[in-house]
């Protein structure tokens, strides 16, 4: 062991460096031996040891790590070329673990060709794109929303605790990042409507790594006293972070347009996806800095601020659409006039009212009044992830069948005779 309290700072960063290198051969080395244990182990007809038990057992292994090494290896007897790479020190192990939840046989060489450059958020990036979200875990993901409130024990602060699917969380981080780039723009002296309709999450404060790891912090210092060190600035300017965007939500709900915000009109998100997926049943599309279904990413494209981002099968972008409304504020307000509330049988609600496409643009559909109605924010969630089914046109009347064989009609949706004079 060396004597590390004499050495100086960049040899101690050189040496962690030389330690993790020399920490990432020995994994390496580790699923080779496991891989020759698992080739004698099926020479003596043993079943393969998957759970790592077996393993576990006799080299005195942790049972987690024994279980990841044992499914690593016996995964890349299906990959071989991806492999070769890890045996190389070309692939990293870590990177290799995020291809065995997707790659196939067919695809080995092309993908062991592509993971050679990847980093780990890269792999992990790629992972969750080919793991299609079904309209059944979709419902699910729906269903284990929460948010809870509770005070610290001399009840000077409420502490809030929230569970959101990825597209309402990114709803809610884009009004929190609105808010508090109008007020540094205030604070500033310059307009402080410049960043409303931005929709970009390129602000100092989200800091993003190939799209996959995103804090609500400051990822870099802009400001710190002299003699600071680089942690030290860091904390300060996450902790600063911190204190505007409580402001900026307080700010936010305190504005008297609660529901003007989250129905979408300063909030803007971005969908990144390819016109397969917005099309398909099942698929995993990128929504900012999340992943939802191809059909909760028809339903924020149905009444939002969005920016969209058409991709190819490799992931690079094609296409780039306006930072638009995809439902016009003047045909928004005309079907609000015609419908007055939520068209959804025996649903009178009034408020969060949202545009829905009864059939989806992704489909053929059109943003004309004859294809649109409002619906509620919970209505409008059940006609898309819910499993209902919304048919027909505003002038012929709508139908509406519940996934359980159910059908509701609603009438011609038409204008009230005194409105349109």
């Amino acid at each position: 062991m060396h004597d590390y309290s004499t050495w100086g700072l960049r040899d101690l960063y050189k040496r962690i460096r030389e330690l993790d290198h020399a920490s990432e051969e020995i994994r390496i080395e580790k699923v080779a031996v496991v891989r020759a244990i698992e080739a004698r182990r099926a020479e003596s007809g043993s079943k393969p040891d998957r759970f790592g038990h077996n393993l576990s057992s006799e080299a005195g292994i942790a049972p987690r790590e024994a279980r990841q090494i044992s499914g690593l290896a016996l995964g890349l007897e299906h990959l071989p070329e991806v492999a070769k790479g890890v045996e190389s020190g070309e692939i990293k192990v870590d990177v290799a673990t995020e291809l065995l939840k997707f790659a196939t046989p067919e695809e080995d060489r092309k993908i062991a060709d592509q993971a050679k450059s990847w980093s780990v958020p890269q792999a992990e990036e790629a992972a969750r794109r080919r793991r299609a979200i079904a309209e059944k875990e979709a419902r699910k993901l729906h269903e284990t929303r929460s948010f809870r409130w509770f005070y610290d024990a001399d009840r000077r602060h409420v502490n809030f605790k929230g569970l959101f699917p990825a597209a309402e969380g990114e709803l809610l981080i884009s009004v929190i990042e609105t808010e508090v780039k109008r007020a540094d723009a205030k604070r500033a002296g310059g307009d402080e409507n410049c960043c409303a309709d931005s929709g970009t999450h390129t602000d100092p404060g989200r800091h993003i790594d190939s799209g996959t790891h995103v804090h609500g912090f400051a990822s870099a210092a802009n400001s710190g006293p002299r003699g600071d060190t680089e942690q030290g600035i860091h904390e300060k300017s996450r902790e600063e972070y911190s204190r505007r965007c409580a402001d900026a939500l307080i700010s936010t709900l305190s504005s008297g347009s609660v529901s003007e915000v989250f129905a979408g009109s300063r909030a803007q998100v971005t969908v990144v996806a390819t016109a397969q997926e917005m099309s398909s049943n099942e698929a995993a599309v990128r929504v900012g800095s999340g992943f939802v279904s191809a059909e909760v990413a028809r339903r924020l494209m149905c009444d939002s601020d969005i920016e969209v981002v058409l991709v190819d099968q490799q992931n690079r972008p094609i296409g780039l659409g306006a930072n638009t409304r995809s439902v016009p504020k003047r045909l928004s307000r005309l079907i609000r006039a015609r419908d007055k509330t939520c068209v959804f049988p025996n649903c009178n609600e009034d408020r969060h009212i949202q545009i829905h496409h009864v059939v989806h643009a992704a489909k053929g559909g059109r943003t004309i009044e004859e294809n649109l109605a409002a619906l509620c924010f919970f209505h409008h969630h059940l006609v898309h992830e819910g499993g209902w089914l919304m048919m027909g046109t505003a002038s012929s009347g709508l139908v509406i069948k519940s996934p359980y064989g159910q059908v509701y009609e609603t009438g011609p949706l038409v204008m009230e005779l005194a409105q349109v004079g």
